[in-house]
């Protein structure tokens, strides 16, 4: 089945004959139609890393990569029209601001230098209270309904405790990825009402973890997840592989979540506690449950084992495998 405006990840090695200036690339579809992209980072003795919007991605797709000596020849593809209105917000964590149209910045970044990342640069994060990310999110009532969360992790090897990758919270709902929940670097997704809220008052939901419990490999390496939600199930990934999907009240409250006019903190829970030691970098949020075959899409796409990319005179090939 064909997956419909995916974003891309291609990563190009220097091998294929990069330009110093990729001011006049651009890529086409196999009809000729000039396709928008982004270029997150642009290195021609190393690797770049371009995301390209695919109308429509399945196996044997195939983009090319042409060079122009004029800008001209950019078009009108812009960084912008790769994400379309279902991304929230995603941040290539190169720096703290977001690519999605919506221009949701970090208000707060802490972090005194970015790392290598699983895709281009991400950010690491030292376990202690100068390292870490905040945003003030009015606009995460736009997951309380359908929503999928994802992001790549590679944990400290000398990470211990419990500690908060990723919080979003108000006084009565929260929903948050703890790592090393119950030790053996487990990452546990929360989701639901409070049980006491802060300051307000007794919500009357019980705000419960999602059964959701999943073991990131003691390895040195990046691992990518996704939590994928809907009224109906949610469904956790571990590196493009459905781990489980369970009924929505299977550790869900009943209620809506509730998360309107939240604080969103990256790295540490809300007043500076229980710290994430580690790597992070591609974070998304997304209003739609995705499928198996998107999330997988996902994962290969940005480890960079989708497609195959082949130099041309011109320009180069891309081919999805």
């Amino acid at each position: 089945m064909a997956l419909a405006d995916f974003p891309l990840c291609v990563k190009l090695p220097a091998s294929v004959g990069l330009p110093d200036d990729p001011a006049g690339l651009r890529f086409v579809g196999s009809n000729g139609n000039a396709l928008a992209f982004e270029i997150e980072t642009w290195d021609a003795a190393g690797e770049s890393v371009v995301w390209v919007r695919v109308p429509s991605l399945a196996q044997g797709t195939t983009l090319r990569a042409l060079w122009s000596a004029t800008t001209a020849a950019h078009g009108a593809a812009h960084a912008d029209t790769v994400w379309n209105s279902e991304y929230k917000a995603v941040y290539h964590l190169a720096s703290g601001n977001d690519s999605s149209p919506n221009a949701r910045h970090f208000e707060t970044d802490t972090l005194s230098v970015d790392a290598a990342g699983a895709v281009g640069r991400g950010r690491s994060f030292a376990g202690t209270a100068s390292k870490h990310m905040t945003r003030h999110a009015p606009w995460l009532a736009d997951l309380s309904g359908a929503f999928t969360i994802s992001g790549w992790i590679r944990p400290a090897a000398d990470a211990t405790g419990q500690a908060y990758m990723m919080q979003m919270y108000n006084d009565y709902a929260q929903f948050a990825i703890l790592y090393n929940w119950d030790g053996g670097r487990v990452l546990q997704f929360f989701h639901g009402y409070e049980m006491n809220a802060y300051g307000s008052g007794a919500q009357g939901e019980d705000m419960r973890y999602t059964a959701s419990p999943m073991t990131i490999p003691d390895d040195g390496d990046w691992h990518h997840f996704a939590y994928s939600y809907d009224q109906e199930a949610f469904s956790v990934y571990l590196d493009g592989e459905l781990l489980r999907c369970l009924p929505r009240e299977y550790g869900l409250g009943s209620g809506q979540p509730g998360l309107q006019n939240v604080n969103f903190e990256l790295g540490q829970t809300r007043g500076s506690g229980n710290r994430f030691k580690g790597d992070l970098d591609e974070i998304r949020f997304e209003s739609a449950r995705r499928s198996d075959a998107w999330l997988r899409a996902c994962y290969l796409s940005q480890k960079g084992a989708l497609v195959s990319v082949r130099p041309e005179s011109a320009g180069f090939k891309i081919i999805f495998r």
